[in-house]
């Protein structure tokens, strides 16, 4: 365990950017293993063991090689220590590759010691290169002389993953546009091209009012409770994360009220650091004009309360969205999340919903980006 109020934030940088260039390179949008914020926590974590090599440049350098799953809160600890009753799960972060014989040797023997302890360790992993996926941990294996099993993190036989979907957005009469969104839509709304519907039909906020803050939270939770209760991962954020979501004025949101009450929200994310699941580094090197201009959307996923038939305006706050964005008129991009069951769902609602304007043409969901799977290594027991 590391002291990290002994280390300046320079320092801490530093480590981080030196563990980094140890790691096989990740070019998918989707975040694989730890962050910089991941990081400092594993390394400062009681329960992580963590090895010290030199790097290339001979410097010292800390590696987390197996740490605690609490460090991350979007794991669906339920589901996974109801399928795996008895162990003490752990978490295995991308494995450096380049390392000295000695210092692999330190990696390998980590490892193989929690597996001998009957620890189960959760790994995630990169799907579009199936044949190599495991190679680091099997040949970890092959060299201590142990067998082990691999198995779909959360039980059952189908393979549980996560799709990540980028879209480009053009609209019929480009033209550069240095506004906001929301000052987009005041304009619209101050020169009569919208209505102000905040009492009655969709409106975009700024933030949400705080009385309405907690029955939102529940429309949320509801749903996303049924698309992670059997899955490894929990979709979307917890109390605290959603209701500072709803609060944050960067937050694109688009709200539908039926006599003053909320039915139906629409949310999106211009703030790549709120957005924990995926690779910053990827957009930055692929999308910085678009990320620069404030042209790059998270698609967070629309809110309905259906008790007040919330779903029949999830078109209306879409159709909003995208005539706001047509007076913009600058190419946008959205991606977004999907496990195997939204996926069925959301990338054929995100374009029809869009293109059911008229005003926009989308590009790009015919089939996701990049896919990251969830396994669980165990000792192989004799049977």
């Amino acid at each position: 365990m590391v002291d990290c109020e002994k280390l300046a934030t320079q320092q801490i940088d530093l480590q981080y950017q030196q563990y980094v260039s140890q790691l096989p390179i990740n070019d998918i949008p989707q975040k694989i293993g730890l962050n910089n914020e991941d990081y400092i926590q594993s390394i400062s974590h009681e329960d992580t063991i963590s090895i010290d090599v030199v790097d290339s440049s001979s410097s010292r350098l800390t590696i987390p090689v197996i740490t605690s799953l609490d460090i991350f809160p979007w794991y669906n600890r339920d589901l996974i220590s109801k399928s795996l009753p008895g162990y003490s799960v752990k978490y295995i972060p991308t494995l450096p590759e380049g390392l000295s014989h000695n210092d692999q040797e330190k990696v390998n023997d980590t490892i193989i010691s929690s597996l001998n302890a009957g620890d189960a360790l959760v790994v995630d992993v990169d799907l579009s290169n199936p044949d190599d996926r495991f190679r680091p941990l099997q040949t970890v294996s092959d060299m201590a002389g142990i067998k082990i099993c691999i198995d779909n993190l959360g039980g059952g036989e189908d393979e549980r993953y996560l799709n990540q979907y980028i879209a480009r957005v053009t609209f019929q009469n480009e033209h550069t546009d240095s506004r906001s969104l929301f000052a987009c839509y005041e304009d619209m709304v101050q020169e009569g091209i919208l209505e102000n519907n905040s009492q009655n039909g969709p409106s975009l906020a700024l933030s949400i009012k705080e009385s309405e803050i907690n029955s939102i939270w529940r429309m949320y939770k509801d749903r996303f409770d049924v698309l992670s209760e059997n899955h490894p991962v929990n979709a979307g954020y917890n109390e605290i994360e959603f209701k500072n979501i709803l609060r944050d004025p960067s937050v694109v949101k688009v709200v539908n009220r039926v006599d003053g009450e909320v039915t139906t929200v629409c949310l999106f994310l211009t703030d790549l650091y709120q957005c924990t699941w995926l690779n910053r580094q990827y957009f930055y090197e692929n999308y910085s004009s678009t990320i620069q201009k404030n042209n790059l959307l998270v698609f967070l996923g629309i809110v309905t309360d259906e008790r007040k038939q919330g779903n029949a305006y999830a078109t209306d706050v879409v159709d909003l969205l995208v005539r706001v964005a047509d007076e913009k008129s600058e190419p946008t991009v959205i991606t977004f999340e999907c496990n195997e069951i939204s996926q069925n769902v959301t990338p054929i609602l995100v374009k029809s919903a869009i293109e059911n304007s008229g005003l926009g043409i989308v590009e790009g969901l015919d089939r996701q980006v990049s896919q990251i799977g969830f396994y669980v290594i165990r000792k192989a027991t004799n049977s």
